[in-house]
């Protein structure tokens, strides 16, 4: 019997040992290359705020598209990771960890939902990870802010255009508010407040939107069509049951809202009842080459037809960061907050500028007709 090499065998082990280690680190070494470049998706996939989720997503995965066939940022490819919040705080933190994107960090990350955007900017911040969220709390723009930009008009500045437009457009209407009790609607109720004077008669009803029955509600704020005008603020697709419900009681006066009325989802629980609403609206110019260019490349990869306006905002938030990491040459920028203060960037929503963490966009009044 042949005696072992022990030698030998424990040369063989070392060496292959080694080449595992290379290997294993080159992997790491070009997961973490991929991982810069990947966009993670932080939406609600399942759930009430399901559509606004997709619509959102979708956004963020035809920019990405877009700028793929163009041969990537700064010469390298993009992906998009989806990820299923549920709109719940717990579970977007729970993907944050099992990701471990602490290490593992992303080029960027895409929420919605005030909530779980909130509770991810305290670790987005931490992490230097850019974080882009269509909300509208008005406190995610405030201090620690480095890294977070928001991608949807300030509620301050909708809550006070609504009750310019009244006082403008119907000055002898009192008010019935429906509000839903989150950050963007308790936002948008503090700017009107501001606005309301004297001579104005407002009724205020607040609201959980997890309700699915909105009956006793209307009935409590029994709106006058002649001499009511209601303004509805919140989000999801529930929005579209009150609104539904309103005509059900009978009311057949204004409606008006921001642009959350106009979520797929709420027109499609709403059905008729949308027809007639105003709402204060970011601009969708189906004209632009632009936005023909986004619509089309919408409708071919999913054969749909064209969601809601969150798929416009997903696609211009995401190209503005795109745009402005081209113009600088590299997507290594220290407080990118501050270096993006004044940025411009034309998109299918019109000229979108940067201020105080923000992306601004034009807003402009449109009566729903269907």
């Amino acid at each position: 019997m042949k005696k072992l090499n022990w030698k030998r065998i424990v040369g063989l082990s070392t060496a292959v040992f080694a080449v595992i280690v290379c290997v294993v680190w080159n992997n790491a070494q070009e997961i973490s290359k991929s991982n810069a470049h990947k966009i993670m998706v932080f939406v609600p996939m399942t759930g009430k705020l399901a559509s606004a989720g997709l619509s959102e997503g979708r956004g963020v995965e035809v920019v990405v598209d877009d700028w793929n066939k163009k041969g990537g940022l700064l010469g390298k490819k993009l992906e998009v990771v989806w990820e299923d919040t549920r709109a719940d705080i717990t579970e977007a933190l729970t993907i944050y960890q099992r990701n471990n994107l602490s290490e593992n960090k992303p080029l960027g990350i895409y929420s919605i939902v005030s909530s779980v955007a909130m509770n991810l900017k305290n670790f987005t911040e931490k992490d230097n990870i850019p974080h882009i969220a269509a909300v509208g709390a008005e406190n995610f723009s405030k201090a620690p802010h480095a890294y977070a930009l928001r991608n949807f008009n300030s509620a301050n500045i909708v809550g006070k255009e609504l009750i310019r437009y009244i006082k403008t457009t119907y000055p002898d209407r009192r008010i019935v508010y429906f509000y839903e009790n989150s950050d963007h609607s308790i936002s948008c109720k503090a700017a009107m407040e501001k606005e309301i004077d004297e001579t104005m008669t407002v009724k205020v009803l607040d609201f959980d939107p997890t309700m699915n029955n909105f009956r006793d509600l209307i009935y409590k704020a029994n709106p006058n069509n002649d001499e009511d005008i209601v303004i509805i603020t919140g989000i999801g697709s529930y929005l579209g049951i009150l609104i539904r419900q309103l005509r059900e009681f009978g009311y057949t006066g204004l409606i008006m809202g921001d642009a959350n009325l106009n979520i797929a989802g709420v027109h499609s629980y709403a059905e008729k009842a949308m027809n007639g609403v105003i709402i204060l609206d970011y601009q969708q110019y189906d004209d632009n080459a632009y936005c023909k260019h986004v619509n089309e490349a919408f409708t071919k990869k999913y054969v749909e037809p064209l969601p809601d306006v969150g798929y416009y905002l997903a696609y211009q938030g995401i190209d503005t960061l795109l745009a402005f990491y081209k113009s600088k040459g590299t997507t290594n920028i220290p407080n990118l907050t501050e270096a993006m203060e004044g940025f411009i960037h034309d998109g299918c929503l019109g000229k979108v500028t940067v201020k105080n963490g923000e992306l601004n966009y034009p807003l402009s009044f449109r009566t729903i007709s269907e």
